[in-house]
């Protein structure tokens, strides 16, 4: 019985060793791949939204303090 339990426990944690070496392996072949390439209106349109995102409130179409709209 005992020599059954060694077994089980010794296959289950190369198991879980295992799957823990594959999602690391994913991980780092997923970080290393290129963005995959976005159409242009795509890309324009992110790029425009990043930088509204980053200005600040008066430099934004939206202000109201009296500042010239882009």
């Amino acid at each position: 019985m005992a020599v059954a339990l060694r077994v089980t426990l010794l296959v289950l944690v190369l198991v879980l060793v295992l799957v823990l070496v594959l999602v690391l392996v994913r991980q780092r072949a997923a970080a290393r791949a290129p963005e995959p390439a976005l159409p242009r209106p795509l890309l324009r349109a992110r790029a425009l939204a990043t930088a509204t995102a980053t200005r600040p409130a008066c430099l934004r179409s939206s202000c109201n303090a009296g500042h010239r709209p882009d």
